[in-house]
């Protein structure tokens, strides 16, 4: 027997790995280098770059998500940059934020500013100042800035513009490492670390203590002690690293936990009764010393960081995410963030972990493979309403047959570091840094279909008002018109109604195929007529299939989209309506016409006007008032007509060559008459929801006030008038509020409500007046009510008082609060 010595059998195991490591390092280079990846790191890059105003100007949304320019972005910005070689946009950029500080008399950097307030006159003059939209004082922005200027000054060497704002530049770092932000010896707080007042983050915690802030702050110490340095200004040199000193040894006092016997980085400390109290989750800002690219303390602590951050890592239809944030419990967000990801890929590719980059690549064409734009964050989603801020794996589950949304492609700050981060890799990988402009496609004319056969055919159907859910059994729709996709209409304002979408559904190839609902209430899918199982494959051949969705209990402006999987990798592609045909027959069919209006009601004592449109204006049209199917021998319409009473339209369209079109349909009924809501204020364009409708849908809004049923009013009271359209016994009137001061959002501190016959005097039925809010108040919905006995009204006047500036103990101290309004009730004798 032959023995193999120890040496021998280390030196193959360790051949074994290289290969391993050599292959999955080949197999990221094809990653990065496939027309997916360098289409979209082309596309965001470029649609970065080209957001750079000649003054320096970058507008950090491309969507609306955010006003203005985010001072912080310059900290992501200026490092891309300095990567590829575009140095005087990177100048263009700092300077841009020092002159809207200086023009304004601030003495520190602003969190949100906005263009020059007058356009026609010089970019640089100071009679012409940027407009400050953002005050709030967000001390780990500041240094994001400082950072940037540092490293600029440190890549070029002296220049023209390091004398010409080097004051500035000093003047912030010393700002930065003083009180108020340091050496605080307030009680309950931390002299050797930086006190953030504002920090933003993706937890609702209260904190001012946070890894992020101390490593940007020690990284632009350090990068200005060397700028110091070289010019020569040793004191300012001197007492910076005295700073940076007490910032280290403060970090490792206060920010360093010990987990399985290995020292690990805490994330944020929580601020609780003036304490400051270490918290034991983890999430993107652990990786905070990586974007900084300076780590307080001995490397091992990172790399042991980040095995405790990737304990949290998730898979979804073998596709593995690492969530925005974890709790102690193992709970965990159910988003993935933009620079989150970018911040672990720069990891990544310093260790040389090849499989975890190709794990992230594999989940990006998962991710982004709709949108040609990386994106600010990414979070699952059904169409429910369930709450994804704090998932466990059991509710993951509920999520596997949901699709992924992005939020804001080309978010300012996200996809600069996420391009920073592919800037790097690629350069480490000897693929160019600065990639090519990609010419952005345009529609192939070869695959152009004929439009006129393209959509849906949608019915409505009432509901019987005892079933739920929705019985589609002998139901008789009560209108049917073409779409081009799945929406509702917003006329639309029944509570208990369902819409059924038919077509026809294009397959490219014969396959399996999964179909995926995201909508809020019940939807069922058929193909062929039979119902297809969400998530469950089903076989279909190439050619044309019958596909019909069916929604219950629906109501006005729902999101409704349906997403089909080819195969086992979860790409879910949004059916498009080029894959649509509401007629395939080999006689080609008119299209029905549409009837107007869209919603089936009729308010008792009124009457409608009602009009008839075709698709194609060689069409004729014909139509029944009685229930009868339309011929061509029927009424042919010419002209809009009038019904006053409940009604059942029918019409056909009628042209030559072509077979005559399904019949249209709309069964009006008559309802009572509707409460008409006015708004003394509109809403903030942010929040405008559905509307006025928000206040009278039925959907009761969350405590997040993002969820789309609120509406937010910003500095404004809210001031509305009810019309009940006749005078009726009142019993009661109830409406919510939210409060969420963390969000600026505050319950209104006076509530009076008034009634009236005429519209002109009114008599107070509820006065209500509150207290200050106070620090230590929790998110909340508040409800107010009155309940009446024997009122008549026709008119009632709902008062809410803002509650003002925000008070000084608030981290936007001075800033306008906001009031978020949702459900409006009102009870009455016919009711």
């Amino acid at each position: 027997m032959r023995f193999v010595s120890s040496g021998i059998l280390l030196l193959l195991f360790v051949c074994s790995c290289q290969q391993r490591d050599d292959a999955m390092y080949q197999k990221v280079k094809e990653e990065l280098s496939s027309d997916f990846f360098e289409t979209l790191y082309s596309n965001t890059y470029y649609d970065l770059l080209d957001r750079i105003e000649a003054d320096g100007f970058l507008q950090e949304s491309r969507t609306g998500q955010y006003d203005g320019m985010y001072a912080r972005t310059v900290g992501a910005m200026v490092p891309l940059l300095l990567e590829t070689g575009e140095l005087t946009h990177a100048e263009h950029l700092i300077n841009c934020v020092f002159d809207a500080m200086t023009t304004n008399g601030m003495t520190r950097v602003p969190h949100v500013l906005d263009r020059k307030q007058y356009l026609d006159k010089p970019a640089d003059s100071v009679n012409n100042p940027y407009r400050i939209v953002g005050r709030t004082d967000q001390i780990d922005g500041q240094a994001h800035v400082i950072l940037a200027w540092a490293k600029l000054a440190l890549y070029r060497g002296e220049t023209s513009f390091e004398n010409r704002t080097w004051r500035i530049a000093a003047a912030l770092m010393d700002r930065s490492v003083t009180k108020p932000y340091f050496g605080l010896e307030e009680k309950g707080a931390i002299p050797d670390l930086i006190y953030n007042y504002a920090f933003e983050h993706s937890r609702l915690v209260p904190s001012s203590y946070n890894l992020l802030t101390q490593c940007f702050v020690g990284a632009a110490l350090e990068s200005m002690i060397a700028v110091a340095k070289r010019r020569g200004e040793s004191d300012a040199a001197s007492r910076w690293q005295q700073k940076l000193d007490i910032l280290r040894a403060g970090i490792e006092k206060h920010f360093v936990q010990n987990a399985d016997g290995k020292d690990v980085y805490y994330e944020l400390l929580l601020n609780e009764n003036n304490e400051h109290i270490p918290f034991h989750g983890m999430g993107w800002v652990n990786l905070s010393p990586v974007a900084a690219q300076w780590e307080p303390l001995r490397h091992d602590v990172m790399v042991n960081t980040v095995a405790a951050l990737r304990r949290s890592i998730q898979t979804w239809n073998g596709i593995k995410w690492m969530p925005t944030d974890s709790w102690p419990t193992g709970e965990f967000y159910g988003q993935m963030i933009g620079k989150g990801i970018a911040w672990e890929m720069e990891y990544a590719a310093r260790e040389k972990e090849w499989t975890r980059l190709h794990e992230i690549c594999s989940m990006l064409r998962i991710i982004q493979h709709q949108q040609p734009i990386y994106m600010e964050n990414a979070y699952l989603a059904n169409g429910m309403q369930q709450d994804i801020y704090t998932l466990t794996k059991a509710e993951l589950k509920n999520l596997e047959q949901g699709v992924w949304k992005i939020v804001d492609p080309g978010n300012g700050e996200q996809v600069a570091w996420w391009c920073w981060a592919m800037a790097r890799l690629r350069k480490q990988m000897r693929l160019p840094v600065v990639p090519k402009r990609i010419t952005p496609l345009t529609a192939d004319s070869s695959r152009a279909l004929n439009k006129s056969r393209h959509g849906l055919i949608y019915s409505y159907f009432r509901s019987d008002k005892n079933s739920k859910p929705f019985h589609w059994i002998n139901d008789v729709p009560t209108m049917v018109e073409p779409q081009s996709q799945m929406h509702v209409p917003e006329a639309l304002s029944d509570e208990t109604f369902g819409l059924a979408w038919k077509s026809y559904i294009a397959i490219d190839a014969d396959h399996d195929y999964r179909f995926f609902c995201y909508a809020a209430n019940s939807m069922r899918v058929l193909i062929d007529n039979d119902i297809v199982e969400q998530g469950r494959a089903i076989y279909l051949t190439k050619g044309y299939h019958a596909i019909t969705f069916q929604y219950d209990h629906v109501l006005p402006d729902e999101s409704i989209e349906v997403y089909f999987q080819q195969g086992d990798q979860p790409i879910r592609e949004i059916l498009q309506p080029e894959k649509l045909f509401y007629s395939v027959s080999t006689r080609e069919r008119s299209a029905p016409p549409l009837i107007d209006p869209a919603i089936p009601e009729i308010e008792t004592g009124e009457s409608i006007t009602v009009s008839l449109q075709a698709f194609d204006s060689t069409a004729r049209i014909y139509y029944t008032l009685d229930g009868s199917e339309p011929t061509d021998n029927s009424a042919r319409y010419t002209k809009p007509f009038k019904i006053g009473h409940a009604t059942v339209v029918k019409a056909v369209a009628i042209q030559e060559g072509l077979e005559r079109s399904e019949t249209a349909l709309v069964h009006y009924e008559s309802i009572p008459k509707k409460m008409l809501v006015t708004l003394q204020y509109l809403p903030h364009a942010n929040y405008t929801s559905r509307g006025q409708k928000t206040l009278t849908d039925k959907l009761t809004g969350s405590l997040h006030g993002r969820d789309g049923r609120w509406l937010g009013f910003e500095g404004t009271d809210f001031n509305a008038v009810l019309d009940l359209r006749s005078i009726k016994e009142v019993k009661s009137v109830k409406i919510n509020f939210l409060h969420d001061q963390s969000a600026w959002i505050f319950a209104p501190v006076k509530v009076y409500f008034s009634l009236s016959t005429d519209g002109k005097k009114y008599k107070p039925v509820l006065q209500e007046e509150f207290d200050a809010v106070t620090k230590a108040e929790k998110s909340t919905i508040k409800t107010y009510e009155a309940i009446l006995r024997e009122k008549s009204a026709r008119f009632i006047r709902i008062e809410a008082k803002n509650a003002g500036p925000m008070p000084t103990w608030h981290s936007g101290a001075g800033g306008k609060a906001w009031i978020f309004v949702d459900e409006i009730e009102v009870a009455t004798d016919d009711q």
